[in-house]
């Protein structure tokens, strides 16, 4: 579960504050708009910027789930936006040119999203991330919960397979059963998972407080500082944000 990817890259070498601020920024344009032309160009950016930072192994991984979730928009703002010139339609459901335009471009924009997060977290390291919130006034105990959150979501997943893997050694299989059975056999194992999330959670409080988490001042191994690179990519995103609200408010 691990998305990082090392590397020297420029995009690497960004201060941390300057890579929050970037995906932020950068994150905002395809929500502004709803040009299907405009939201596949900003996708060929971001699909570059992956290439680039080494995630594009990371982003052919995720590929099949970042095309159901293509597939599944599309589909359902084509069915059920009930605009525009008819073309299909059974039943209540009908699909028109609006509609499907309309679906392309926010299954874009959805596809847009995924694939720059998943190039946000290829060249962010937890740690980095931490120190990039603080540069931007966050506080030392907001930054170290926000980035706890990251990495408790990998061991979550590993406590889930490690309760699964524990309860088919005594004979659960949910392979031979139909899809609601199937559902219904995850249930017993909600109770193991979330009291070894907790175990987990009260050994770390634990930990903490040993190492006096919040009693004084902290000092860190590694320092940051803010270069003229980082002012350079911080503005190409407020540009191509700039570009964005233009032609939104060009289009309205």
């Amino acid at each position: 579960m691990d998305l990082y990817v090392p590397g020297k890259t420029p995009l690497h070498s960004l201060h941390p504050g300057a890579k929050i601020l970037s995906f932020l920024l950068l994150s905002v344009s395809p929500v502004v708009i709803i040009d299907s032309r405009y939201m596949a160009c900003l996708l060929i950016v971001a699909g570059l910027l992956g290439v680039i930072t080494g995630a594009f192994r990371t982003l052919l991984r995720m590929a099949p789930l970042i095309g159901i979730f293509f597939i599944a928009t599309v589909f359902f703002w084509a069915f059920f936006k009930h605009e525009g010139s008819q073309v299909f339609k059974w039943h209540f459901l009908f699909v028109s040119h609006e509609s499907f335009g309309f679906g392309i471009a926010m299954g874009l924009r959805l596809v847009t999203l995924m694939v720059l997060g998943l190039t946000f977290l290829s060249i962010m390291p937890v740690e980095e991330f931490s120190d990039g919130c603080q540069s931007l006034g966050l506080g030392y105990r907001g930054s170290f919960a926000l980035s706890l959150s990251f990495r408790l979501v990998p061991l979550f997943f590993k406590t889930t397979q490690t309760v699964v893997m524990a309860q088919r050694s005594r004979g659960l299989d949910l392979k031979k059963k139909g899809p609601l059975a199937r559902i219904r056999g995850f249930f017993p194992l909600f109770i193991p998972v979330i009291s070894l999330a907790l175990r987990d959670a009260e050994g770390l409080s634990l930990a903490l407080e040993c190492k006096g988490f919040g009693s004084g001042p902290r000092s860190n191994m590694h320092t940051h500082r803010w270069r003229w690179f980082d002012a350079i990519a911080i503005t190409l995103c407020l540009i191509v944000l700039a570009g964005s609200i233009t032609l939104r408010v060009i289009k309205t």
